[in-house]
């Protein structure tokens, strides 16, 4: 039931997808732009380096006097190895514009991860307002009046769901590498897929009734990473099994819509992913608390869990 209620409130609300889209559209070309604006400086010398050697130039030989059959594919691709060696060189020479220029991206990367954090409050208040009260609350006016709850819940939310994220992400991908070792390439791939979502659902799990808490019951944002989570701990299982559901049929549905759209699909599929998630954390937190929900504008569900 919480995945179906999931579903129908997300039909109802998916015009909330498109203004995350272009949240997150904005925030990258506004935190691309400025870190390019630093680093262009950093790697000048070394960009012009690189194109004094007339790279681009040569590989264009390279490949025409290949398929005009005045080179072997060995002699090709051993005139373009012997070429990136050069480059590589000039960047082994510009060490330390090169480590500046990574330090320099790797702050904004976390920025930008923190103002995407940010969205996620903004999100489940403007979903809570419509389950709770079958009310509109528009997402620029809530991440104004949020603001500063908000900036707080991306600080917390980077040094502790995230890190447990990475965690599940690289006990994926070592799952995946040991099993290639061992000859099980068929294997691989689906196994590692199939940890990282029951891990995943997990840790999602974990932090279920974070979110929940904060625009609901109005807890203070540190205060509602305990009580939350406590609320839902009373029905673990029942709460992850149905994360493990969504999360199973939101990979689905990001990977087909990946595939078969070349990758556009997934500008559109990731961010109902996202919402889905949300949505589910509160169905489930007002499910716990016995609260009842709007489920559509006409439609109230209850399904409160005995306890």
């Amino acid at each position: 039931m919480p995945v179906k209620h999931t579903v129908n409130i997300l039909i109802s609300k998916y015009g909330l997808v498109f203004k995350m889209i272009a949240y997150y559209a904005l925030s990258l070309l506004l935190f691309v732009s400025i870190a390019a604006s630093i680093v262009s400086p950093i790697f000048g010398s070394m960009f012009e380096e690189i194109a004094a050697t007339g790279v681009s130039a040569q590989i264009s030989q390279f490949f025409d006097e290949f398929l005009h059959g005045e080179s072997s594919i060995v002699d090709t691709f051993g005139a373009i190895g012997s070429t990136f060696n050069s480059i590589i060189d000039i960047v082994r020479s510009n060490n330390t514009a090169v480590v500046n220029g990574l330090v320099v991206f790797g702050v904004f990367a976390v920025l930008y991860l923190f103002v995407v954090a940010m969205s996620n409050l903004v999100c489940s208040d403007v979903i809570n307002t419509f389950m709770n009260s079958n009310s509109r609350f528009g997402f620029t006016s809530n991440f104004i009046f949020n603001l500063k709850r908000s900036a707080l819940y991306a600080l917390i939310y980077l040094v502790t769901y995230l890190p447990a994220s990475l965690v599940v992400l690289v006990l994926a991908v070592l799952t995946a590498s040991v099993l290639i070792k061992l000859g099980a390439l068929l294997l691989a791939l689906p196994v590692a897929v199939l940890l990282f979502l029951v891990l995943q659902s997990l840790v999602l799990t974990v932090f279920c009734g974070w979110l929940p808490a904060v625009v609901y019951d109005k807890c203070k944002v540190g205060k509602a990473l305990v009580e939350g989570p406590k609320q839902i701990w009373k029905h673990f299982g029942y709460c992850w099994m149905s994360m493990f559901v969504t999360m199973f049929l939101s990979f689905i549905f990001v990977v087909a819509s990946t595939i078969f759209t070349f990758g556009v699909g997934f500008i559109i599929a990731f961010p109902t992913a996202v919402v889905a998630v949300k949505i589910l954390e509160l169905v489930l937190y007002y499910n716990v608390r016995g609260y009842k929900f709007y489920e559509t504008e006409k439609m109230i569900a209850d399904d409160k869990l005995s306890d």
